[in-house]
C-alpha cells in the first residue's frame, strides 16, 4: 500500500461520491496561476491573463496566483508587453499585484490597474509572486508579460 499526499485547492471543484471522490472543475471555474522555475537553461517566462492569447477579455471573478523561483544569486525581472486591466483610483476592483520580496505573503503589494503598463519591475531576491484579481463588473483585456533571470543579488 502506498500513501500519498496531495494539496488541493477545493475552491474551484465540485466533489461528490461515496467511496470514491470525483472532482470536476466547476462550471466557468478559470484555471490559471502556477508555479515556474527558471534555471540559466529556461531563463524567462512568459505569463498572461486568462483568454488574452485567445484575443478575448479576461473572465468575471479571477484567481490566479502564480510564484516564479530563478536560481540563486540572480533576481526577477518583469517586463510587460499588453496591459490592460479596469482602471480605478486605487486599483480596488481588477489588478495585478507583485510581491517581490520571496515572501509571497503581498504584506507590501504593487498594485497595477489601467491601460499604461507598469515599468519594469525587479524581484529584491529570486522569488517573485504575482496574483490576478477580477471583479464580476467590469472586464478588459488583460496582460501580457515576461519575467527573466536578471542581475545578481547584492549580499
Amino acid at each position: 500500500m502506498y500513501r500519498t499526499r496531495a494539496v488541493i485547492d477545493m475552491s474551484s471543484l465540485i466533489c461528490a461520491g461515496l467511496v470514491m471522490i470525483l472532482c470536476l472543475p466547476r462550471s466557468g471555474a478559470v484555471q490559471c496561476g502556477g508555479l515556474h522555475v527558471l534555471s540559466l537553461e529556461t531563463p524567462e517566462v512568459t505569463i498572461s491573463s486568462p483568454g488574452f492569447t485567445n484575443g478575448l477579455y479576461y473572465p468575471d471573478r479571477c484567481q490566479c496566483q502564480w510564484t516564479i523561483i530563478g536560481p540563486e544569486p540572480y533576481v526577477l525581472k518583469v517586463e510587460f508587453s499588453a496591459f490592460s486591466i479596469e482602471e480605478s483610483q486605487t486599483c480596488q476592483f481588477d489588478k495585478l499585484i507583485f510581491d517581490g520580496t520571496g515572501s509571497c505573503d503581498f504584506k507590501s503589494p504593487r498594485r497595477h490597474c489601467g491601460d499604461i503598463p507598469p515599468e519594469p519591475i525587479t524581484s529584491s531576491g529570486n522569488i517573485l509572486c504575482l496574483r490576478f484579481i477580477s471583479d464580476s463588473h467590469i472586464r478588459d483585456s488583460g496582460f501580457r508579460l515576461t519575467i527573466k533571470i536578471f542581475g545578481n543579488v547584492l549580499r
